[in-house]
């Protein structure tokens, strides 16, 4: 049986907000959600760290693309001796350089918005490994900066990702989504002349057990939510607390892919 109309507590729900909004965030730190059931996604079939391991050590050149904070960069070691990032949220770059580099690690400002559109700042076959997780890129850029038989990974949310709640919360419309999966990344990669040496895609889940790791996600990812405020969508929010409250949990659309590519001679 359902709980009742009463246990459906309008104060407690808006306090919940209020914090979850409330909340700080820089760089790219999600520690506020360990508070309130951790991170809500799905484990990956594959490791990114792991992969990364793999080809770090007999690197010279690399570069971090769209590093954030620089918070999973910093923890890499021991790290080529030239490592390179790149950071086009601008809230992010002073904490980046102020992490990364005392560390040795030379932190690059792009224009925000144009990271498929503007050339890299960077000379020709310049790295011998770029990474890349989360951070939209141009295949054709990523070519010109890596030398002959260099290794590109990435990790990427894919169009479905959070599907669902950015269509109940505005920022899309089903007809509007843009087909960014692991086949066109495939077919972009393969038409700049690389090899693909490692490809995996995952659909899964992203499970919420509180109602404010709804909101902070929802206020840290504008890029996702674009037209997210409290007050337009407290309705909404409303009825996910509900939905908490009769199971226990609701979940989201997760879509992840991954690639280890290599420059062709």
């Amino acid at each position: 049986m359902k709980m009742s109309e009463k246990a459906y507590d309008r104060e407690h729900f808006r306090n919940c907000v209020k914090e979850a909004a409330e909340a700080p965030f820089s760089g790219w730190d999600f520690s506020y959600l360990s508070r309130y059931g951790g991170n809500p996604e799905d484990l990956l079939p594959w490791s990114y760290i792991v992969a990364i391991s793999n080809y770090i050590q007999n690197s010279n050149y690399m570069l971090d693309m769209g590093t954030g904070g620089g918070e999973f960069l910093s923890n890499l070691s021991p790290l080529p001796k030239h490592t390179y990032a790149t950071e086009a949220y601008k809230p992010n770059v002073c904490i980046a350089k102020e992490r990364l580099e005392p560390l040795g690690i030379k932190v690059v400002e792009l224009d925000e918005g144009k990271q498929e559109e503007s050339p890299l700042p960077f000379e020709d076959e310049f790295f011998d490994f770029a990474i890349n997780r989360h951070e939209c890129y141009e295949s054709k850029e990523i070519f010109r900066i890596i030398k002959p038989k260099g290794i590109f990974i990435t990790q990427q949310v894919g169009y479905r990702n959070n599907e669902d709640l950015r269509m109940r919360f505005g920022s899309i419309k089903p007809e509007d989504n843009f087909i960014w999966n692991l086949k066109t990344a495939i077919d972009h990669l393969k038409r700049n002349h690389f090899a693909l040496l490692v490809t995996k895609e995952h659909f899964g889940i992203s499970r919420f057990y509180d109602i404010r790791t709804l909101v902070f996600l929802l206020k840290v990812l504008p890029w996702e939510f674009p037209n997210f405020s409290i007050e337009k969508y407290e309705n909404q929010l409303y009825n996910y607390y509900i939905k908490l409250i009769d199971n226990g949990y609701f979940d989201s659309i997760l879509h992840r892919f991954f690639i280890i590519a290599q420059k062709r001679d």
